[in-house]
């Protein structure tokens, strides 16, 4: 199994929004599209796509859904805390 871990794209500094609320910003949405258009690119053939239900790491996993037509599936195990307990335990459930 190979795993490919990603980390959100740049993200608006909230300014008062609850940390999980923040959303990417402009560059942010040119960094997602590119990656995504990367990862095309490169034919990586994922069989699964998780993300956390940050909205920044949901809008950046979007644009990877849509370039490499595999549906995300938010987990709260990516979401704080995460550690490798979790990820094993996440990959026990596909």
């Amino acid at each position: 199994m190979i795993l490919y871990f990603l980390r959100h794209a740049h993200a608006e500094d909230g300014e008062g929004k609850p940390d999980e609320q923040r959303a990417l910003n402009e560059r942010g949405l040119q960094q997602a599209a590119d990656t995504a258009d990367l990862l095309k690119r490169l034919d990586v053939d994922l069989e699964f796509l998780f993300t956390s239900p940050r909205l920044r790491a949901m809008q950046t996993a979007e644009a990877i859904s849509k370039a490499l037509d595999i549906k995300a599936d938010i987990r709260e195990e990516l979401n704080y805390g995460f550690n490798a307990a979790r990820l094993s335990s996440m990959l026990g459930d596909v």
